[in-house]
Parts: structure tokens; sequence; C-alpha cells
């Protein structure tokens, strides 16, 4: 297990960046996860929400650039909160708002998050609207670009807008367990901004 210290506020995993703050040119690729069917690797990445002791201004998963991530069986993302955003400089094709994706932010078009088993449970990004209720999205992920999920079970997570996804370019849902999340405002599993970019597909691969 994989437990965020109650006083480490950033994201945990950063790919497409190095340890500098430089993008990357070239594709980066990370795996999480069991890739082999015959695999029996397990991980636990706890937010530890209900003991951290400052305000989480950082996703479990970053992307950006051309970061390629993909996650499989025996991981399991849990119990994260994010409040804030740590990285909101120009130098990112994209200026994100404030609070996104409690477990994943993806904020590159060129970006590739495929997903295609594991946990993903009692995540959330602040649930309290900002003064122009914006910025608070995407409990486990807010896309930017493109994200494929081919499985996974999603159940618990909660967001202003889009208690589990917030996608404002491309996202591809073959096949999911999507149970109990929820928003205070709108999309208790999905929402998608009024943008002719944003479109997502629910259905067979």
């Amino acid at each position: 297990t994989l437990t965020r210290k109650a006083d480490f506020a950033s994201d945990v995993f950063v790919v497409g960046e190095t340890a500098k703050g430089v993008l990357t040119e070239n594709e980066v690729e990370f795996v999480l996860g069991n890739e082999e069917p015959d695999e029996q690797n397990t991980l636990t990445i706890d937010g530890n929400k209900a003991n951290v002791t400052v305000e989480v201004v950082g996703s479990v998963l970053f992307l950006t650039k051309k970061a390629i991530v993909n996650i499989y069986d025996g991981v399991t993302f849990q119990n994260n909160k994010k409040v804030g955003n740590e990285k909101t400089s120009g130098k990112y094709t994209v200026s994100y708002p404030a609070r996104i994706g409690g477990s994943v932010a993806i904020v590159t078009g060129s970006a590739t998050l495929n997903i295609y088993g594991g946990n993903f449970k009692n995540n959330e990004v602040n649930t309290v609207s900002d003064e122009n209720n914006t910025g608070i999205q995407g409990g486990v992920i807010y896309n930017y670009s493109t994200t494929n999920i081919y499985g996974g079970t999603f159940e618990g997570n909660t967001a202003y807008f889009g208690g589990v996804f917030f996608n404002y370019r491309t996202m591809n849902i073959y096949k999911a367990t999507i149970v109990d999340n929820t928003a205070a405002s709108l999309g208790g599993a999905i929402y998608m901004p009024n943008s002719g970019a944003a479109f997502t597909y629910i259905g067979d691969e």
C-alpha cells in the first residue's frame, strides 16, 4: 500500500514532465497493475483523506505532453481528495481549472489514458462550489485528451461536476462497473461541458 503522507500535498506520479518541471518531447509510457493475466501483484494507492493535515493540491496521476498511462487489474485508487491545483503555469497546453481530477488529471491534448481494470473508490474533488461554480471537476478523472476504458470498477466517488469523469475531449467507455457515485451539482457519473470538442462513446469496442 502506498499511503499519502499526512503533510504531502503534491501529485504522486507525474508523467510527461521531468523532476525539474521540463516537459518531455518524446512519448513516455507508465504502467500500473498486472499487464499479464497470470500476474497476482497488488497495489493500493490510498489518499489518506481522513488524516491529511494540508490541503491536497495534487492528483495521484498527472499526465501531460505525450504521456501514455496504462492501468490494469491489481491496482486500487482510494480515499483521494483534492482541493486545489499546484500546476497552473502557462507551459501546459490547457489553462485548467483550480480543482480537477481527484485521482487522475490529464491536461494536454496529446496524452492518453487506458484503463483495463482496477478499482477507483471513495475519491473526490472538493464538492463545495466556488463563486463561479467552476473548477471542481472529475472525482476520479479530469480528461482533456483521450481516455479509453476497457474495464475497472468506479464506486463511491464524488465531485461538484462529474462524480467519476469530467470529459472535455474524447472518452471511450467499452466496459466498466460504475455504481453509487455522486455529484453535488450535475453528472453523478459523467459530466461533459458545452463544448464542440467533447465526445463520449459508451458501447462495444
